[in-house]
């Protein structure tokens, strides 16, 4: 759908009233609202009507959360940098290097996520990695995972040693789990049914932490899954061991 200029302009305006000040943020939410006008005119409420409730919910939201999440995000990005640094001058200075890195480079590998989210088979994958066009509001977008078929209630299990860095629920996601493998790689869940793990829990390859479902905006029962590689999707195939 092609939503009037004035429709996108009111959104970013009302977005930046309320305080939103990161331009990626702001281009996320934009998307995500203008897909909520979409998902509402599709079940026949009237296009004005839609619009105008939209503007609504976005005039009556508290976005302060999502800037304390960014500047998490910001501290977490420092310290990672600062123990990057400080493990490079470790090892740099160890006489025992063969030694002291065998066990690190050990455990690095153990913490990959190349595991399968879900007990399937490659044929189960319903939408790949990359451009597609969004099963919902019908215009290409880029699919930041995988969609697996499965059956609500099927087990979903971690990749990965790790721990949970973000477990909730949100419009568009539905229930969704984020977890941190290592300094690189952390992994996401979306559209469960139900989360079984708490925040900063510590999990292993294998452990089971929810259950498929359909919450969100979601067509079909299913799992995205999302690989994320030194703060930047990549695709899970390639993640993933064979």
């Amino acid at each position: 759908m092609i939503h009037p200029p004035r429709v996108v302009a009111r959104i970013i305006d009302l977005l930046n009233l309320s305080g939103v000040s990161s331009d990626a943020i702001i281009e996320e939410l934009r998307d995500h609202y203008l897909t909520q006008i979409e998902v509402a005119i599709s079940h026949g409420t009237i296009e004005q009507k839609a619009i105008r409730e939209t503007y609504q919910v976005i005039a009556s939201t508290n976005f302060n959360a999502i800037d304390q999440k960014v500047s998490q995000k910001r501290k977490w990005i420092l310290s990672s940098l600062v123990l990057g640094l400080m493990l490079i001058f470790i090892i740099s200075h160890c006489k025992k290097s063969s030694k002291t890195i065998t066990p690190l480079e050990s455990t690095a590998l153990v913490n990959v996520p190349d595991g399968w989210p879900i007990n399937s088979k490659t044929e189960q994958i319903t939408s790949g990695f990359g451009l597609r066009m969004h099963p919902v509001s019908k215009t290409k977008r880029f699919h930041k995972g995988i969609d697996i078929q499965a059956i609500i209630g099927t087990p979903v299990v971690s990749t990965g040693n790790g721990k949970i860095k973000d477990a909730g629920y949100s419009s568009c996601s539905g229930h969704y789990i984020l977890i941190k493998h290592n300094a690189q790689y952390s992994t996401r869940y979306a559209h469960l049914s139900k989360i079984d793990v708490t925040y900063s829990q510590s999990v292993a390859k294998g452990d089971t932490i929810g259950f498929v479902g359909n919450s969100g905006i979601s067509l079909a029962p299913h799992l995205h899954y999302e690989v994320i590689k030194n703060e930047t999707v990549v695709d899970p195939m390639h993640v993933i061991a064979p």
